[in-house]
C-alpha cells in the first residue's frame, strides 16, 4: 500500500479505475472486521467497537450481530460495551463544549427557590433586572423578548428571531447574555455549516435546543435546511451505507427530529433570504447615542475597585427556573378574536399570525404558576390570560408590524423624512444632514423604499440623485382595539378576582385597564 496524489492518479488511470477502486475500497471498521476471529484477541474487538456510536442505530445492531458471529463475544456483552463508549462519548462532547456538570435533577432548595421566582408577579420585568445587572443594558423590549423566544424552545414550534443591524450595534451581545439565562446544555453557538451538516447531526440532538448563528451570510449554503427545520421540525436525507454482512452499498432514508429548535440568527444585512424571511421574526437593536453611553458607562464600571465580576450564584438561580417550566398545552380563549383583527392582505400572514398566537403561549408557559389550569379529555392544559395578550402586545407588536411591512426601522426613518415634505426632492446631502449617517448608511436603506414603490428616484447624468415621495405604507394593526382587550380583561376578572396584569417594561401593575 502506498500514497498517491489524485492528480498524477488521473494522469495514468482512466475514471473507471477509480470507479472499480471506490467499489474495492473498505471503510477503516470493515478493515478491521477483516481481523477478527474466534478466540482472537480482546483487543481487536475492542477497536471495532469503538466505531460503532458513530453510526446508526440499524448499522450497529448489524455490526454487534457480525461481531457476534464471528467471534466467542455474547450480544448481550458488546451491547453492555457500545453504552458505555455512548456515555463516554457524551461526557466527552460536554467538556469540549465547556458545558456545566449537568446535575440530573435539582436539589429541594433550588427547587423551591426557582418556583418562588416564577410565582412572582413581575417576572418577565425581575428577568430585565438580572440581564441588566450581568451587562445587558437599555434594550429593554429586545432583551425581555429574545427571553421569551429562547423559552418557545420548550414548546413543539419555537420562534425563529434575526438580529438585524450594522456591525457593533452588540447583536451577539444581547444573544449571548441572554443565553447566560439559559441551561448550558440547550443551546450551542456555531459560525459555520456546510450545507449537509445539519443531516449529520445525531437525531433528537437538536430537539427543544437553541441555536445561535452569528452572521448568517457567512453560511448562505445552510438556508435549505434551515428553513425545513423551521417549517417541518425535522430533515429527512437517503444515504448510501454498506451492509457488514452482504458487502453490499444500500440506501436508508435517515431523519432528523429538530421539533421546537429555536434557531438565532444575526445579520448586519437589511434582510435574509426571502423564504427565510417569512419564517422569521425581525429584532433590531437600539442604536442611539443614549445606548452608546450606557454602553460605555457598563464597560467601564468592570474597572472600578469594587467591582466583583457576574454574580455566578444569581445566574445559575435564574438559569434553575428554565428546568422548572414544565410543558403543556395552552388553551387562548380569544385566539379567534385575534385571527379577526389581524391584517389579511399579504399571503405572509398565514404565517405570521402563528407567530403572535406563540408568543402569548410562550408567556403563558413561562408564568404557569401564575396561570388557571383545566383538563380536557384528561390532559391538564394552561389557560392563557389577558395578561399574556398585553405582555405579547407591549413586547412583540413593533417587531411583528416591521416584519409584515417587511420594512427595515431605519428604511422606515427614511421614508418619514422625505414624507415630511412630500412635494420636494431630496438630494442625499440633505438626507446625510438629517440622520447624521455615512452615504454607504442611506443608500443601503433607501433603495428598498425604491424597490417597494414608496419613493421616486430621479437621477440627473452628472448630478447627484433626487428623491421623493410616492406612497406611505401604513403601520398595520395586529392586535385588537383597546376596548376588545378591556372586554377580555373584564370578563377574565369577574371570573379570576386574583387576575394580576403587569407591564414586563416597568414593572407597574397595572389595576384599570
Amino acid at each position: 500500500m502506498y500514497k498517491i496524489d489524485v492528480n498524477d492518479y488521473f494522469k495514468y488511470c482512466q475514471k473507471q479505475d477509480f470507479d472499480s477502486l471506490i467499489e474495492k475500497a473498505e471503510t477503516l471498521i470493515d478493515m478491521d472486521m477483516g481481523k477478527l476471529s474466534r478466540n482472537c484477541d480482546t483487543k481487536l474487538v475492542e477497536e471495532v467497537i469503538k466505531y460503532l456510536p458513530y453510526l446508526s442505530e440499524l448499522e450497529q445492531e448489524r455490526y454487534i450481530n457480525v461481531i457476534h458471529d464471528f467471534t466467542d463475544y455474547g450480544k448481550k456483552k458488546l451491547e453492555a460495551e457500545l453504552k458505555k463508549l455512548k456515555e463516554a462519548d457524551i461526557i466527552l462532547n460536554a467538556k469540549e463544549d465547556k458545558t456545566e456538570n449537568i446535575k440530573p435533577e435539582l436539589s429541594q432548595e433550588e427547587k423551591e427557590e426557582a418556583i418562588r421566582k416564577l410565582k412572582s408577579h413581575t417576572l418577565l420585568y425581575d428577568i430585565g433586572k438580572i440581564l441588566e445587572k450581568i451587562g445587558l443594558v437599555g434594550e429593554e423590549k429586545n432583551k425581555r423578548m429574545l427571553y421569551l423566544i429562547c423559552t418557545t424552545r420548550l414548546m413543539s414550534v419555537a420562534l425563529q428571531p434575526v438580529f438585524k443591524a450594522e456591525s457593533s450595534t452588540g447583536k451577539s451581545h444581547q444573544v449571548k447574555m441572554v443565553l447566560k439565562l439559559m441551561p448550558n446544555d440547550c443551546w450551542k453557538e456555531i459560525s459555520h455549516a456546510t450545507p449537509m451538516s445539519f443531516y449529520h447531526v445525531a437525531d433528537k440532538s437538536l430537539q427543544h435546543k437553541i441555536l445561535f448563528i452569528s452572521e448568517i451570510h457567512g453560511m448562505e449554503g445552510t438556508n435549505y435546511p434551515l428553513r425545513l427545520i423551521q417549517s417541518e421540525g425535522y430533515l429527512s436525507i437517503q444515504i448510501t451505507v454498506k451492509n457488514p454482512n452482504t458487502g453490499q452499498f444500500e440506501t436508508q432514508e435517515k431523519e432528523i427530529q429538530a421539533m421546537g429548535l429555536c434557531i438565532i440568527i444575526t445579520t448586519t444585512k437589511e434582510s435574509i433570504h426571502c423564504e427565510n424571511e417569512t419564517r422569521s421574526i425581525s429584532l433590531y437593536p437600539e442604536d442611539t447615542a443614549e445606548q452608546r453611553d450606557r454602553i460605555k458607562e457598563t464597560q467601564a464600571s468592570k474597572y472600578d475597585e469594587d467591582y466583583q465580576g457576574e454574580p455566578l450564584d444569581e445566574i445559575v438561580g435564574w438559569r434553575n427556573i428554565q428546568k422548572c417550566i414544565k410543558p403543556y398545552r395552552v388553551i387562548i380563549p380569544y385566539a379567534r378574536d385575534l385571527a379577526k383583527a389581524f391584517p389579511n392582505n399579504k399571503a405572509r400572514t398565514n404565517r405570521d399570525f402563528p407567530k403572535l398566537l406563540s408568543g402569548i403561549e410562550v408567556s403563558t408557559l413561562l408564568h404557569q404558576h401564575q396561570r388557571q389550569k383545566k383538563v380536557v379529555n384528561g390532559e391538564e392544559k394552561l389557560i392563557a390570560s389577558v395578561a399574556d395578550l398585553i405582555i405579547a402586545k407591549e413586547l412583540l407588536e413593533e417587531s411583528l408590524i416591521s416584519t409584515l411591512d417587511e420594512l427595515h426601522p431605519n428604511s422606515r426613518i427614511l421614508l418619514d423624512i422625505i414624507k415630511s415634505k412630500p412635494e420636494q426632492w431630496w438630494t442625499i446631502k440633505q438626507l446625510l444632514k438629517k440622520v447624521k449617517y455615512k452615504a454607504s448608511w442611506l443608500h443601503k436603506y433607501l433603495n428598498p423604499l425604491e424597490e417597494a414603490g414608496y419613493i421616486d428616484c430621479d437621477g440627473i447624468k452628472g448630478g447627484p440623485n433626487l428623491y421623493k415621495y410616492i406612497d406611505s405604507p401604513e403601520k398595520q394593526n395586529v392586535f385588537p382595539d383597546k376596548s376588545v382587550i378591556q372586554e377580555f380583561y373584564k370578563k377574565e376578572k369577574k371570573e379570576n378576582p386574583d387576575l394580576v396584569v403587569y407591564n414586563p417594561i416597568t414593572g407597574e401593575i397595572i389595576s384599570n385597564l
